[in-house]
């Protein structure tokens, strides 16, 4: 482990990836698994109005299709009301965001506040990805949701799973790592 990328012990300890697997094959297989999981959590949970939106007679705010895109933002909606419990509780200074449109607004203007000036945190494909895992992971765990600074957390961890992919020696050093005897070009 103490020769592995930060990004990989990283994910190591928020349990993305076995403690110790026994071989890249399984290590692999976690990393594709962890993948798909985030991927039917995006479809299931974010709503996207730019999305076509098909046949209006199926999937329209007021159809009762359970398959519509509308059907899914009201379950987000109900997902994401507070429960009594949490609204009497006092043991949170912030209360999270009670809807989801709420949360998406919340999540959007910490983002735009991100290390302002820097090109990375600014662009738009990193400003989308942040986006989506902190609107999964609010929607995912209601009784967090989403708390002011995970935005902060967040880009921390992107910012070093994006390195450590685009550092070359580091790569190399994986797939040596992954496939001993394997010999790696840089193309």
């Amino acid at each position: 482990m103490s020769g592995e990328p930060r990004s990989v012990r990283w994910r190591r300890l928020l349990g993305l990836l076995p403690s110790a697997a026994r071989s890249a094959g399984e290590e692999l297989a976690a990393c594709a698994s962890s993948r798909r999981v985030y991927a039917l959590s995006c479809q299931s949970l974010l709503f996207f109005r730019d999305k076509d939106e098909g046949d209006l007679a199926t999937n329209n705010p007021l159809c009762d299709n359970p398959n519509s895109s509308w059907a899914r933002f009201f379950k987000n909606e109900a997902r994401c009301a507070p429960s009594p419990d949490a609204r009497r509780s006092t043991l949170h200074a912030h209360t999270p965001p009670a809807t989801p449109q709420e949360l998406a607004r919340t999540v959007g203007l910490d983002l735009e506040r991100l290390h302002p000036g820097d090109a990375f945190f600014s662009s738009e494909p990193v400003q989308r990805a942040l986006r989506s895992v902190l609107m999964v992971y609010a929607l995912r765990n209601p009784a967090l949701s989403y708390r002011q600074g995970m935005h902060e957390v967040a880009a921390l961890l992107f910012g070093v799973l994006y390195r450590d992919a685009c550092d070359t020696r580091s790569v190399e050093q994986l797939v040596r790592k992954a496939y001993p005897g394997v010999p790696v070009t840089r193309d």
